[in-house]
């Protein structure tokens, strides 16, 4: 059989030159500088001055001894709160109420939840009230905390729940030490 010549022949691709070779060359010029640009990250992330490995928002959170945080200028005194007693002890929120108050905290009220709370105590916090909160959370040796986002600005609410045997004394957290800021 003979293969037609002239308009009907099928398109000969050639061996050397053409289109062809010019896509080949642009791919492997692509392949060749993304390689170049993966390997100038790799060693610009093994030569950085924090270790290395480090992500960039945990260098940033450093703590350095001359800037105080935030959380250990809460006081208790700055916690103004709500008490609920969620169990069927009688007193109990009075009790804790003046436990609470000799410690600083500010107790506007006092009284029995509308529900018994079987379990851990419940603090309950609204925006911009999550330090607070927290504090509290460390004195009632609670880790139950429950954001309420329709509860006002600044509200804190603890119900005393089954669970609830005392007050317990928060740990004193360390003081930063300076070579946590020297490697900076």
């Amino acid at each position: 059989m003979q293969i037609p010549g002239g308009d009907l022949a099928p398109h000969r691709r050639r061996r050397y030159g053409g289109s062809y070779g010019r896509r080949r060359r642009r791919r492997s010029l692509v392949l060749t500088v993304t390689a170049v640009v993966v390997a100038a990250s790799v060693v610009l992330l093994l030569t950085r001055d924090d270790g290395g490995g480090t992500p960039v928002s945990a260098v940033k959170a450093r703590v350095c001894p001359t800037s105080t945080p935030v959380a250990s200028a809460l006081k208790p005194s700055d916690v103004t709160l709500s008490l609920l007693n969620g169990t069927s002890r009688n007193g109990l929120a009075k009790q804790v109420l003046a436990q609470l108050t000799a410690r600083g905290f500010v107790v506007t009220s006092a009284d029995t939840a509308p529900a018994a709370l079987p379990g851990p105590t419940q603090v309950v916090w609204g925006p911009g009230a999550l330090p607070k909160a927290s504090l509290l959370a460390e004195h009632l040796g609670v880790t139950q905390l429950v954001k309420d986002p329709l509860a006002a600005e600044d509200f804190v609410q603890a119900t005393l729940g089954d669970a609830f045997t005392r007050l317990v004394t928060p740990p004193v957290k360390p003081a930063p030490t300076p070579s946590t800021c020297a490697s900076r």
